[in-house]
């Protein structure tokens, strides 16, 4: 009897095994197969430089919060009427120096062109990927910036009402 316990508990143990290692298999081949698929990044490279930007492209708000810079287009055209809002964290990403003769070795977006393509990025059915660049003057030389691009969220709106009491006291009476 007590052999046939063993046998069993032994059994038991050498299912348990298989199936951590049938599990373990199968997780290392979907990694293997995710690492396989091409994926098609576009870049997409600004030159924004504010002191040099024509009048009709004049619509950039830039800040600086804690660690992140801000580059927003003043222009309500991705869904729900946002605003595309363009950062990088300035801790990470320190940048990378251009000298000013490799920069016609570039390809640059229009405003335009940009603005389609954050279009693009931030719907959610686009099968296509963007890696956005911002390049900016800095002193001598220019800084490229890899940048990301905040999806637009739907704006909640609630209207508060308040019901004020008149003062009955204050009312004339006729």
């Amino acid at each position: 009897m007590q052999l046939q316990v063993a046998n069993c508990q032994r059994i038991v143990t050498n299912i348990n095994s298989m199936k951590k290692f049938i599990l373990l298999f199968l997780c290392l081949n979907s990694f293997n197969v995710n690492a396989q698929e091409i994926r098609n990044v576009d870049s997409v490279y600004y030159l924004l430089d504010t002191t040099k930007t024509s009048v009709n492209d004049r619509m950039w708000n830039i800040s600086l919060e804690s660690p992140f810079k801000y580059y927003i287009l003043r222009c309500p055209c991705l869904q729900y009427d946002n605003e595309p809002t363009f950062l990088y964290r300035v801790d990470l990403n320190k940048g990378q120096v251009i000298k000013k003769e490799n920069l016609k070795s570039i390809k640059f977006s229009k405003l335009s062109d940009l603005i389609i393509d954050a279009r693009k990025y931030s719907d959610v059915n686009s099968k296509g990927k963007f890696a956005f660049f911002f390049i900016e003057p800095d002193k001598r030389d220019f800084i490229c910036h890899k940048i990301g691009l905040l999806h637009p969220r739907k704006k909640n709106i609630s209207i508060d009402y308040e019901v004020i009491q008149s003062d009955s006291s204050k009312i004339k009476k006729h």
